[in-house]
């Protein structure tokens, strides 16, 4: 990966907000048995081919916990880098304000501290923490894009199609944010974990550490997101938009949208800020 030179973040995106209307239900796997203080997880699934990836906790003691998908411990190593990630097979750490490769090369440089960063197939987003400044942000390193602006993010991983921030728990809720790098579409649901330290995806599923539980849980969409029945008016030409809980809408009303077609058939679409 050729060297980058500073990056100075100018312009800012679209935030992503929308309406928090899914939530999701928390499945507990395994406690996780240790007296270390978790504060991110990921998941290794290189070289794995009984479908039977390795969970990844990193604690504050600089140890990396590894365990099986039931919870037993396999190895207690050291852990190589504080918040790191893989894209197209060049590790990039975070440090400081820095995005560097492991020789100690920079690649980004930004105002902010660096921390949780993930990659995908073509892009790198790190979470810009800034204590004493308010807001922080997700950015997109190749281009200096914010995707996210959060008071707490405790957790960044990236899916086949897109990207996934979890914020901590207000004691009762917290938010999950996921954004689709195909068409930037931004989707925010709701989750019930606490104090959650990281988030991974594997194989279509949803995994997240709590710091409160010891705890690692899947993530699974509630029925309270069940598509409702949608008033039918007579002989529609056009398709016409409801909100999930039946009111109808301008089709460019921001947020989740039950779309009537005139067919007969629904679809539940998202139209972003």
């Amino acid at each position: 990966m050729k060297k980058i030179a500073t990056l100075f973040i100018i312009g800012i995106s679209t935030y992503l907000y929308s309406f928090a209307q899914d939530k999701w239900n928390a499945v507990k796997m395994f406690d996780l048995d240790t007296n270390e203080k978790v504060y991110n997880f990921y998941i290794d699934s290189v070289g794995v081919t009984n479908g039977e990836a390795v969970f990844c906790f990193q604690t504050n003691t600089e140890k990396l916990i590894k365990t099986k998908f039931n919870g037993e411990i396999i190895e207690n190593t050291d852990n190589p880098y504080h918040f790191f990630t893989v894209l197209n097979g060049d590790t990039l750490v975070s440090s400081g304000s820095n995005i560097i490769a492991p020789n100690g090369t920079t690649l980004y440089t930004f105002y902010y501290t660096c921390e949780y960063i993930a990659s995908s197939y073509s892009n790198a987003y790190v979470y810009l923490h800034s204590p004493n400044r308010g807001y922080s942000y997700v950015v997109n390193c190749m281009n200096g894009v914010h995707i996210l602006k959060t008071f707490r993010l405790s957790g960044l991983c990236t899916s086949k199609n897109g990207v996934y921030m979890i914020e901590r728990d207000d004691g009762t809720t917290g938010n999950l944010f996921y954004v689709d790098e195909n068409n930037g579409d931004s989707i925010q649901t709701i989750h019930s974990i606490h104090e959650p330290r990281g988030i991974a995806e594997y194989r279509g599923s949803l995994y997240v550490f709590s710091l409160t539980d010891k705890a690692l849980y899947r993530l699974e969409l509630s029925q309270e997101t069940a598509v409702l029945p949608i008033p039918r008016p007579n002989n529609p030409k056009y398709p016409i938009h409801y909100r999930l809980d039946g009111i109808k809408i301008e089709e460019s009303t921001p947020g989740f949208h039950l779309v009537k077609y005139p067919d007969g058939s629904v679809k539940k679409i998202m139209i972003p800020f």
